[in-house]
C-alpha cells in the first residue's frame, strides 16, 4: 500500500511539473510572472559545479573515518542499525517521538555490506562522480551522485547534522535544475572552444571563449527552487515564533541565549556578549524578520536583479554572521551555496568580464537589465539588448 502511495505521488508530481512547464514553454503566463521565477543560466551552471564540489568535499572528509562509522567492525554495524529500526522503531533516530520502522533496504546502498573494501568502492564512486560533475555536469550523473550521497548519509545518522541535510537539498536541486537548464543553455560558460560561443581574433587568429550571461529561463524547476528556498526560511520562522513556553524569539533573547552556550560559541560570539544587550535584541528581531519576509526579495517582478542581489547579500551575510559567532562546522557554507542560482547576471558580467578579463558578449556588458526574454527559451538573435523583444523592464 505504501509503495502504491509513493507511485501515485510521483505520477501526480510529474503531471504538475509537466503542466507548469507547458505554461512557460507556450507563453501562457504573463511576462511579469515568468520574469519573477526566471533564473540565470550561468548562475545555475556554476551552482551545478559547486554542488558537485561540496559533495566531493563531504565524501573526502567522511572517508577519514570510514572504518569507524561505515563498516561492521566500527561503532555502528549494520546489525545494530536493523535492531534499532525494527525493535526500537527509531530509524530516524528521534528518541523522543520515534519514527516509521525502516529496514536495511531504506534506500541505502552502504548498508548492503559492512565490508571495508565495499565501502571504499562506494566512496570512490561518489568522489569520482563529484569530480566528473565539477567538469561537465550531466543530469544522469548528478542524479546518481545524489543517490550515493543520500545513501552515505543514511548509513550513520549519528554523525549527520543540519549541514548534511542542506547538502542533500543542494544536490537534489542541482539535479532537478539540470533537467530544465540544459547543457545547450549553459554551453557558453564552458571553457571549451566551440564555434558559437567563441570569437577569433583578427590579429592572432586564436580562438577566445565568449561568456554570455544574459540568458534567463523560467521553468517548473526554477519555480520549485525559489519556493524551496522560501519554505526553508518561512517554516524556520514559523517554528521560532510558534506559541510555546520558550518565547525567546518573541522577547528578543534568542541570540543572547545561543551565544551563551559555550559548546558552540566562538571568540566572536563571546565578544558579542560584551556589547549592550539592546544590540542582540535588535539582531534577534532583524534575523527573524529576514527569515519571514526576506525570501520575497527573490520573487519581485520589478527590478528583479536589484532585489535578488539585495536578498543574496542579506542571506549570505546572515549565514556568515552565524558561522563566525557559533561553531557550526561547514553548515554556513552549505547555506550560502544555496543562493548561487539566484545571483543576478550583472554580477557575473562584472566578475568574469570586468575583473577576470574574459571576453563577454555585448549583451552581458550592456544589453538589457537581466530580465527574461519574452520570446522564451534562449530567444532570437535579435531579441536581446534594450531594443530587442526582451525589453529592459
Amino acid at each position: 500500500m505504501v509503495v502504491l502511495l509513493y507511485i501515485g505521488l510521483l505520477l501526480w508530481s510529474l503531471v504538475c511539473v509537466t503542466a507548469v512547464q507547458t505554461l512557460f514553454n507556450r507563453q501562457y503566463l504573463p511576462f511579469a510572472i515568468q520574469q519573477t521565477f526566471a533564473l540565470n543560466s550561468i548562475s545555475v551552471h556554476y551552482f551545478l559545479r559547486l554542488a558537485s564540489f561540496l559533495c566531493g568535499l563531504d565524501t573526502f572528509f567522511r572517508y577519514q573515518d570510514i572504518e569507524a562509522f561505515y563498516t561492521n567492525s566500527g561503532v555502528f554495524p549494520s546489525s545494530l542499525y536493523t535492531a534499532m529500526c525494527e525493535e526500537m522503531g527509531v530509524c530516524d533516530f528521534d528518541l523522543k517521538t520515534g519514527g516509521t520502522a525502516l529496514t536495511t533496504a531504506d534506500h541505502c546502498l552502504h548498508l548492503s555490506s559492512g565490508d571495508l573494501n565495499f565501502q571504499r568502492l562506494l566512496f570512490g564512486m561518489t568522489f569520482a562522480l563529484a569530480v566528473y560533475n565539477m567538469r561537465k555536469p550531466r543530469t544522469w550523473s548528478l542524479a546518481v551522485l545524489y543517490v550515493l550521497l543520500s545513501s552515505m548519509h543514511r548509513r550513520n545518522h549519528f554523525i549527520n547534522d543540519k549541514g548534511s541535510m542542506t547538502l542533500r537539498v543542494i544536490q537534489l536541486w542541482a539535479t532537478l535544475l539540470s533537467l530544465t537548464f540544459t547543457e545547450k543553455e549553459v554551453e557558453d560558460a564552458n571553457d571549451a572552444e566551440d564555434g558559437e560561443s567563441s570569437t577569433v581574433s583578427k590579429t592572432t587568429e586564436q580562438t577566445t571563449p565568449v561568456l554570455r550571461v544574459s540568458t534567463y529561463t523560467a521553468s517548473a524547476g526554477s519555480v520549485g527552487f525559489i519556493f524551496q528556498v522560501g519554505m526553508i526560511y518561512w517554516f524556520s520562522a514559523m517554528y521560532k515564533y510558534a506559541p510555546s513556553a520558550d518565547d525567546s524569539w518573541s522577547s528578543g533573547q534568542a541570540i543572547d541565549l545561543a551565544l551563551r552556550f559555550q559548546a558552540h560559541s566562538t571568540a566572536v560570539g563571546q565578544f558579542m556578549l560584551t556589547l549592550p544587550p539592546v544590540v542582540l535584541v535588535v539582531l534577534t528581531h532583524v534575523s527573524g524578520a529576514l527569515e519571514s519576509v526576506g525570501p520575497f526579495l527573490f520573487m519581485s517582478p520589478f527590478h528583479t536583479s536589484f532585489f535578488r542581489g539585495v536578498g543574496v547579500v542579506s542571506f549570505v551575510g546572515f549565514h556568515l554572521g552565524i558561522g563566525t559567532t557559533m561553531d557550526l562546522g561547514i553548515f554556513p557554507i552549505y547555506s550560502c551555496a544555496l543562493f548561487v542560482p539566484l545571483v543576478p547576471k550583472e554580477w557575473w558580467a562584472y566578475i568574469c568580464c570586468d575583473r577576470w578579463g574574459r571576453k563577454c558578449s555585448p549583451e552581458a556588458m550592456g544589453g538589457g537589465s537581466g530580465e527574461i526574454e519574452k520570446s522564451g527559451g534562449r530567444g532570437g538573435r535579435g531579441g536581446r539588448g534594450r531594443g530587442g523583444s526582451g525589453g529592459s523592464g
